[in-house]
């Protein structure tokens, strides 16, 4: 047989067997799993299927994997998600995401199954400035009770983001469960004005406080964690990567601009979403932002359109009776007849807030607000005795209370009311104002 004979034989060969192991690859490949769209945001479920067949053109890419795993993540469907971040492990095992990720998302469930992902993610992370692997880890273990093994990623956390406020209380925690009182108050300290910690480190404080036997600062800390919203989830850049698709996302991406102070910016999403569809939810939001930016007239139109979008719902209501007030107390010294019928709109607006919640404390704080400054005085007392009733809790309607009691004359009442006041938020100064200018009136 000649040497060009031998040639093509081995060609063919090499062929067969290269076409042999294509097919017996792709036979074996692993495939996206079923994904239950229904329900979903359009725009969600969409990308949920584009990025199926992204894995189905490329079955052993680990970013094909995992960015369908990101998206089923934001969807809530957590099992499948989990699935996709751990066949992404599987074909890119070096890269500390996946295991992250995995990790991530079994936590909602389960703490221990957590675990060993987590751990996993950081042993890859290993010397790098990333917070979150180490962060999270630690939480997880304080979770389970395994406070000692939880010491050492706070720590590492520590040294790559000194001032961090979750951190921080998780290291208020730690200290706790040692019986580290002074430890742990200094920690909890550091985080309690941050949105992300505000809340519970108030809790937090509150109770130790309490077994401190310093009783005057645990209730102050009871009554303010009353007052504050619910705490934000800490920015974890992991998971940021999670939330990029669909109505839903891009709410939750303004949402943090606005923690940020970042209204212009936040102002341009809002109104791209509105072009896209009317929505109650981003008027309102557009509302308060470009009232915070000072565009008055472009934060009235806004309200305006949710409540005509949705008249029976609340916060528009309550949002246009404050920007009302706003433009009044502005023109009362320059064109007072108007300011007038402005205070008359804005009392208007917070009735209707009224009617639609009635327990909601700023409604009638607005109200009586509005009335006061219509000269309208025993209407602007049961207002705000009602804002007091309603907000017990809030220094804001125990300030406005005792203000319009010393309006008219009811000394006694007014100083108890202040001073009440003053202990819900012994740092403002327009209380202490509120207390002297009371003073010289009792003279």
């Amino acid at each position: 047989m000649s040497g060009r004979r031998w040639i093509i034989i081995v060609l063919l060969a090499t062929l067969v067997g290269a076409v042999g192991w294509y097919a017996w690859r792709r036979g074996t490949a692993p495939t996206p799993p079923l994904i239950a769209c229904a329900g979903l945001d359009p725009e969600l479920a969409e990308a949920i299927e584009t990025a199926r067949q992204k894995i189905h053109a490329n079955p052993y890419s680990a970013q094909a994997w995992g960015d369908l795993g990101k998206l089923l993540r934001a969807a809530q469907l957590l099992a499948d998600a989990v699935t996709c971040f751990a066949q992404a492990e599987q074909l890119d095992p070096k890269d500390p995401c996946w295991p992250y990720l995995q990790g991530e998302a079994l936590r909602l469930n389960s703490a221990s199954a957590a675990l060993p992902p987590l751990q996993r993610a950081v042993a890859l992370a290993g010397s790098t400035d990333t917070l979150a692997p180490f962060l999270r880890l630690a939480e997880v273990l304080l979770a389970l009770g395994r406070n000692d093994e939880a010491e050492k990623p706070l720590r590492r956390a520590l040294e790559i983001e000194p001032d961090n406020p979750t951190v921080h209380y998780n290291l208020g925690l730690l200290a706790l469960t040692r019986e580290d009182l002074p430890g742990s108050l200094t920690h909890l300290e550091r985080c309690e004005h941050s949105p992300f910690t505000r809340r519970k480190a108030c809790i937090q404080l509150a109770a130790l406080y309490r077994r401190m036997g310093r009783l005057e600062e645990a209730d102050r800390y009871s009554r303010k964690a009353d007052t504050l919203p619910r705490d934000s989830n800490w920015p974890d850049p992991f998971l940021s990567q999670v939330l990029a698709v669909g109505r839903p996302a891009r709410f939750q991406q303004i949402y943090y601009l606005e923690l940020r102070g970042d209204y212009l910016t936040a102002v341009e999403q809002l109104s791209a979403l509105i072009q896209e569809g009317p929505d109650y939810r981003a008027y309102v939001s557009l509302g308060e932002d470009l009232g915070k930016l000072g565009d008055w007239d472009g934060a009235e139109q806004a309200l305006r359109a949710a409540i005509a979008l949705a008249p029976e719902k609340f916060k528009a209501h309550q949002e246009l009776s404050r920007l009302l007030w706003m433009r009044a107390d502005k023109d009362e010294h320059t064109n007072r007849s108007r300011a007038q019928a402005t205070f008359e709109e804005a009392a208007a607006c917070a009735r209707r807030a009224i009617a639609r919640r009635p327990e909601a404390a700023m409604a009638h704080l607005l109200l009586g607000m509005s009335l006061r400054r219509l000269g309208r005085q025993q209407e602007a007392l049961d207002a705000f005795r009602t804002a007091v009733a309603c907000g017990p809790h809030l220094a804001e309607t125990h300030l406005y209370l005792g203000e319009t009691l010393s309006d008219v004359g009811q000394f006694a009442e007014a100083r108890r009311v202040l001073e009440r006041a003053e202990k819900l938020k012994p740092d403002d100064p327009r209380l202490r104002a509120a207390l002297l200018r009371l003073k010289m009136k009792e003279k």
